[in-house]
């Protein structure tokens, strides 16, 4: 029944059907797939980073505490402390989990060493600290500094270089060494790691 052009309803009276809006369970399955690669190839890169932004993070705190403690040490002593040597690195054993680096080694009491730039008693890499007085001493220079990219040469003064030995990504094939001396005081960077 169909009326004029009145208020009276019109006479169809079919049902008119409404899409909902919204996803379809394929569309969300598709959806979190990419997503989910998309992770797992940023992923491995954001630890990398974070890995390598906290060595690089500590390296250049205890390289600053040792820098001190040195150049201290000579001021007081016309010296710089007995030398060290690239294997016998504080904490001895580098790795994926901190360490603590008490109790401290007697060459390390000799100058009341503190990590007192970051406050942190715990680290992820080995240090230590090769000196000399001069060319004479050049026989203490160990072969990672004495190779390539670091080329550490023996100035004619007294000298020290700081040795870092960090395996922050646990991979034992390939470990990183930072090096920074008395003379160039940049830190350089051999296999900073994954």
């Amino acid at each position: 029944m169909i009326s004029g052009l009145g208020d009276a309803p019109l006479g169809y009276t079919g049902r008119v059907r409404r899409r909902e809006s919204g996803f379809t369970i394929l569309e969300l399955m598709f959806t979190i797939a990419i997503i989910a690669v998309l992770a797992g190839i940023a992923m491995p890169s954001f630890f990398t980073q974070s890995r390598k932004a906290k060595v690089r993070a500590e390296v250049a705190s205890v390289f600053s505490d040792l820098r001190i403690r040195l150049d201290q040490y000579l001021l007081e002593n016309a010296m710089y402390p007995p030398t060290g040597s690239e294997g016998s690195i504080w904490p001895t054993s580098p790795g994926t989990t901190a360490q603590t680096i008490f109790p401290l080694p007697a060459n390390w009491k000799l100058f009341n060493f503190v990590v007192w730039m970051s406050n942190n008693t715990d680290l992820y890499c080995g240090y230590a600290w090769i000196t000399g007085v001069g060319p004479a001493d050049a026989g203490n220079i160990g072969p990672i500094a004495a190779a390539a990219p670091f080329n550490f040469t023996v100035p004619s003064t007294v000298w020290y270089y700081l040795f870092a030995h960090c395996n922050i990504d646990g991979d034992t094939t390939v470990d990183s060494y930072y090096v920074s001396d008395s003379v160039n005081t940049d830190i350089r960077v051999l296999n900073e790691g994954k």
